[in-house]
């Protein structure tokens, strides 16, 4: 069923909002737009941490957190202040990138390297696959 957007919603980080980023580490913030019954709702998501890669799967329902000084996990949508959202499709639009990281995580002094729509070559959101070694040549 195709849906037409009758509003958006725009969001702004929340001073103190890392996103689960850390201090002069690269990172890229993916963009979605979340349908709250055709009103299309802004989100973001960190879907990289130190340890683990968030898969980011346009196929499943998310439910989203607002967006204040507390959001400092990676892997959760967040909405605009006061905006959650469950159990709602959502598409990727685009990702920002922070090349070198956030001096304090949290603190949106540095200006962005990166402002990415989605499309053909964008990167999505999925660990890496483990590399084949070569076959042998008979």
């Amino acid at each position: 069923m195709a849906h037409r957007a009758t509003a958006l919603t725009i969001s702004t980080f929340a001073m103190g909002a890392s996103l689960g980023s850390t201090n002069s580490v690269p990172f890229p913030v993916r963009i979605v737009a979340i349908d709250n019954a055709s009103t299309f709702v802004l989100g973001l998501i960190n879907c990289s941490a130190p340890t683990q890669v968030f898969p980011l799967d346009e196929t499943g329902i998310q439910g989203s957190v607002a967006m204040t000084a507390g959001a400092t996990s990676a892997g959760v949508f967040y909405t605009p202040n006061g905006t959650t959202v469950t159990s709602k499709a959502h598409r990727i639009l685009g990702y920002l990138e922070y090349a070198s990281g956030l001096a304090t995580a949290g603190t949106y002094a540095t200006v962005l390297t990166k402002v990415q729509l989605f499309g053909p070559g964008a990167r999505r959101c999925r660990p890496e696959r483990p590399r084949r070694s070569p076959r042998p040549t008979p």
